[in-house]
């Protein structure tokens, strides 16, 4: 038995992987893509240095595969923003540039 054609042919990433923004600096938006490796409830938030809250991207179940979100920061000032990827059992979290 093809184990392949089980998910009728699709494959899905077998972890959850984050990629790098892009771009970074960016000004105005940046692409924040990622994989899931099945359902997960994820919530996408961006924080200033002062580690408040400035944007919720994201936040709400996704199933398995490559998902996609802009961040349009054109109403943030110039700076250094972090940006956290979170789902029940996993977090990451990277540094961006804002650059007006």
């Amino acid at each position: 038995v093809d184990e392949s054609l089980d998910n009728g042919g699709l494959s899905f990433p077998d972890k959850i992987t984050i990629n790098p923004a892009y771009p970074n600096p960016f000004n105005p938006s940046t692409n924040i893509s990622f994989s899931l490796e099945q359902y997960y409830n994820v919530s996408i938030d961006i924080y200033n240095l002062r580690g408040e809250l400035v944007s919720n991207l994201l936040k709400g179940g996704l199933v398995a595969g490559d998902h996609s979100v802009v961040w349009n920061a054109s109403d943030q000032s110039s700076g250094v923003y972090l940006l956290r990827v979170s789902t029940d059992n996993f977090i990451s979290t990277q540094k961006v540039m804002l650059i007006k």
